[in-house]
């Protein structure tokens, strides 16, 4: 790095020089330089000034050379460093294999292990998370699962990682399938493109971590804190998130298929074009999330707040509403056919243009909504509050039933 550094001060100084041999032989019309033009002192002969293009003919070709020859040498150093680092890694792979296999021989960590031998084995293992790359993690963790020193369940491994410290780790593409994660710091990590399946990250702490398109298909994740995290397009079909904290999270097109999220605190979560058809939503905080475009067909969120949430054209298509509040949602052009919202609050809510064909509002509060243009073909409104709702009478013409509702005009529907 310092030989490097001297070269190129000696080039800048080398080529400060010479632009100021070139101005100084101008200035002071020195005929030695043969920068000016002049008569030869035998021969007569005319010697005309040195235009710029004589200039760049003269410092083109060794600048090019020079420019060459440096990328050349950064392209080659760069490549040295590349494979001396991975050889780096993998006898730092090699070496923790060989130790961990020590320990199962002599130690017989697997069988009948002390406590001294595990908390080796534990400090071992973190320590080589943040010394290698993403496939040689990958390795550790398949090494640590066939040795049967780790498994998904945490009263069941050997090594354990809960409560780890690995804070802004670099996991990305790392194969960390049936990994035993539970309560370990992971904020702010790096897990893109992670394979998670059937990992075990209860109560882990994900703030802020990066997961973006990772597989944490039927992963448990309750009670993580993930408030923050990035799971665009991640993959969570059948996850465990009951209770988990993703307050601010982005899961934009994330596949939430059939995943609890019972009483999960999504307030603010951006869920636009995700995929929650039969997702577990049951009290769920979904307070001022985005949910634009997405898919909600015949998910549960029995009771879950949606106040303020933006659900504009989301599919809710025969999903559980039941009791939710959907005070001052937003529900443009929204897909609510079928759906079941009895007791469900709708106060100032938005309904302009949604379908709510077969719906059920059985005692739903619609004081204030907007109802313009929606479709209330053969829902029902039995004993519905629709004081000062916004619709027409042709529109509660189409319902199945208005028994008993309370009319925009404040008189009882018989």
């Amino acid at each position: 790095m310092g030989a490097r550094r001297l070269w190129v001060t000696i080039g800048v100084l080398v080529l400060v020089g010479l632009i100021g041999l070139i101005f100084a032989g101008y200035w002071f019309n020195w005929d030695w330089t043969g920068f000016n033009e002049h008569i030869g002192p035998r021969v007569p002969q005319y010697q005309p000034t040195k235009a710029l293009w004589d200039w760049l003919q003269l410092l083109i070709i060794p600048l090019v050379l020079a420019v060459a020859a440096l990328l050349f040498n950064r392209a080659t150093t760069r490549t040295e460093q590349t494979i001396a680092l991975d050889k780096q890694r993998e006898d730092l792979l090699q070496a923790y294999l060989d130790r961990m296999s020590e320990l199962l021989l002599e130690k017989k960590l697997a069988t009948s292990p002390s406590e001294e031998a595990s908390n080796v084995a534990r400090v071992r293992t973190i320590t080589i998370l943040f010394q290698l790359d993403a496939r040689r993690i990958g390795y550790v963790f398949a090494f640590l699962r066939e040795a049967g020193l780790m498994s998904a369940y945490s009263d069941s491994s050997i090594v354990s990682l809960s409560q780890a410290n690995l804070n802004k780790i670099d996991l990305s593409q790392a194969n960390l399938s049936e990994a035993n994660l539970s309560e370990a710091n992971l904020s702010e990590a790096n897990l893109s493109e992670a394979n998670l399946g059937k990992a075990n990250l209860r109560q882990a702490n994900l703030f802020g971590a990066d997961l973006r398109q990772a597989n944490l298909s039927e992963a448990n994740l309750s009670e993580a804190n993930l408030g923050q995290a990035n799971l665009g397009n991640a993959y969570l079909f059948g996850a465990d998130l009951h209770i988990a904290n993703l307050i601010g999270a982005n899961l934009r097109q994330a596949d939430l298929r059939q995943a609890n999220l019972n009483n999960a605190y999504l307030s603010g979560a951006y869920f636009s074009k995700a995929n929650l058809s039969e997702a577990d939503l049951r009290q769920a905080d979904l307070s001022q999330a985005n949910l634009r475009q997405a898919d909600l067909s015949q998910a549960n969120l029995f009771g879950a707040n949606l106040g303020k949430a933006n659900l504009s054209e989301a599919n809710l298509r025969q999903a559980n509403l039941r009791q939710a509040n959907l005070r001052q949602a937003n529900l443009y052009i929204a897909n609510l056919s079928g759906a079941d919202f009895r007791q469900a609050d709708f106060r100032q809510a938005d309904l302009n243009n949604t379908n709510l064909r077969q719906a059920d509002l059985r005692q739903a509060n619609l004081r204030q909504a907007n109802l313009s243009e929606a479709d209330l073909s053969e829902a029902d409104l039995s004993e519905a509050n629709l004081i000062r709702t916004i619709v027409t009478e042709a529109q509660l013409k189409k319902a199945k039933s208005l028994d008993l509702a309370t009319m925009p005009n404040g008189s009882k529907h018989r």
